[in-house]
């Protein structure tokens, strides 16, 4: 059956047309429904990638505001420790299913490690 049912030709169709349009609905709701996951997840993905790497550089400019150092541990700056441990426990699966989210933070925190770290190589040229 190629048409759409509709109220006028409802009266004809028969139980075996009406259960195969049924069947071809719930598939492509289906579908759409899997669509929509993955739109889902690929965009907050990126908000979280985007929002760990602001979030870091956030946190990296109030702990060094003062020019303490506060913002390295153990001579390591913070974001570069946040970043490399958050995609390195994503990578291993020791996360389980909260391995994306662990990744996407890492790689906005090794993002704004990067970036930073190459502004200020920039400022010395």
């Amino acid at each position: 059956m190629a048409t759409a049912i509709t109220k006028a030709n409802l009266s004809e169709v028969s139980k075996a047309e009406m259960a195969e349009y049924i069947s071809r609905m719930k598939t492509k709701m289906a579908r759409d429904r899997e669509k929509m996951a993955a739109a889902t997840e690929a965009l907050t993905s990126d908000l979280l990638t985007v929002g760990s790497a602001a979030g870091t550089g956030f946190l990296m400019g109030y702990l060094g505001k003062d020019g303490s150092g506060n913002e390295k541990l153990f001579g390591v700056d913070i974001d570069a420790i946040v970043g490399a441990a958050a995609w390195g426990v994503s990578v291993t699966g020791l996360a389980g299913n909260m391995g994306g989210t662990l990744g996407a933070v890492g790689a906005g925190a090794l993002s704004g490690f990067a970036s930073r770290l190459a502004m200020e190589q920039a400022k010395k040229m």
